[in-house]
């Protein structure tokens, strides 16, 4: 399991996704090799929470596929145009 946080930047056309939308978004920029089962996505002004289940050998490695998947998915969705991750506690995103 994985979490990870987008929210919306000033420049975000759309700021307030449903959580329907960001995880059909989510699943589509998945790649088979990382073991994506499941993805719980909650909806706030601006931010999104999303928790990734994975088959992963380790927690690093569902962190590393989480962060892979958020990175495609902002820079090949429209719809998060303007949305970014925020930093993990670790510093990585």
């Amino acid at each position: 399991m994985a979490r990870a946080t987008l929210v919306a930047g000033g420049e975000a056309p759309q700021p307030d996704l449903d959580s329907g939308i960001i995880t059909d978004i989510l699943w589509t920029t998945a790649h088979p090799g990382e073991g994506l089962e499941h993805i719980h996505a909650r909806t706030a002004a601006g931010r999104v929470d999303v928790t990734f289940f994975h088959r992963a050998e380790s927690p690093s490695a569902a962190l590393a596929a989480a962060g892979s998947i958020c990175r495609r998915a902002l820079t090949s969705s429209p719809a998060l145009r303007g949305w970014q991750i925020t930093p993990s506690p670790d510093g990585r995103r």
